[in-house]
């Protein structure tokens, strides 16, 4: 098999990992770890890690097969979207020719792990477990040179949304995902390069550096920011950076997470 397509499958199985069980994520990440001969990829154990993976997704889509869109439990369906958010909006806005889906995939876990520990729900050294890996894995096409303007708005009509909002698959921690719907994500802060830009786009929004959005001014640009947010600190690990970094804090409305 090319050696792209095992990155690719790979970062699925991180992916599944990390919302399964820490069980199945340590297996995945020890296989990867110290097995990487011609033999290894030959042996049982390899089956048997592979037979786990497709159990545990047997069971989620079994009891899921729809996605049911009022479903935010930890065994929905939509939990198999870790990643994916930012997967799609890679995939689109280069025309599907230059990542695998898998390897997309691995820069969307990176960026929602960093989401994840800046909204307090994941721990920093959990989110290194995360990121070595998705290293682990092996080497993903770069994205430094996209536009962050065309992610933007690639995430804002991003397929699995629900009633025009993207629905955020995150981590509290490793085997614990979480969904968050866009709309309750609210950034404190935010860098006058993109108030600029989603002011120019929704005509409503007006901030500064240091100044909080007033209630009556988060509506229309709230998702927006929010997209802008989860593409930041996972910038910093393995070389895989796309935009710089503008928005440092956020919050979950209406939960504790800060």
């Amino acid at each position: 098999m090319p050696a792209r397509e095992l990155v690719a499958g790979w970062c699925e199985c991180v992916k599944q990992g990390a919302v399964s069980s820490q069980k199945l994520f340590e297996e995945t990440t020890e296989f990867l770890q110290t097995s990487r001969t011609q033999d290894a990829f030959n042996s049982s154990r390899l089956e048997q890690l592979i037979a786990s993976h497709c159990a545990f997704k047997a069971s989620i889509v079994a009891a899921d097969q729809r996605e049911h869109p009022d479903r935010f439990d930890r065994r929905s369906r939509r939990i198999l979207n870790f990643g994916h958010t930012i997967a799609h909006a890679l995939e689109a806005v280069t025309d599907y020719r230059r990542f695998r889906h898998g390897e997309a995939v691995g820069q969307g876990m990176l960026v929602a792990g960093e989401l994840s520990k800046n909204l307090g729900l994941l721990d920093q050294t959990e989110l290194e477990l995360l990121t070595k890996a998705v290293r682990l894995c092996g080497p993903l096409p770069t994205s430094r040179d996209l536009d962050e303007r065309a992610i933007v708005n690639a995430i804002a009509h991003d397929k699995k949304r629900t009633a025009g909002r993207v629905q955020w698959v995150l981590l509290e921690r490793i085997g614990r995902p979480r969904i968050v719907d866009g709309k309750r994500l609210v950034p404190r802060c935010c860098g006058n390069r993109y108030a600029k830009y989603f002011a120019e786009r929704n005509g409503t929004l007006r901030m500064n550096n240091n100044t909080k959005p007033r209630k009556s001014e988060q509506g229309g640009a709230r998702l927006k920011f929010l997209i802008v947010a989860a593409i930041l600190g996972s910038v910093a690990y393995a070389g895989y950076q796309f935009i710089p970094v503008f928005i440092r804090e956020y919050q979950i409305k209406g939960s504790n997470a800060e």
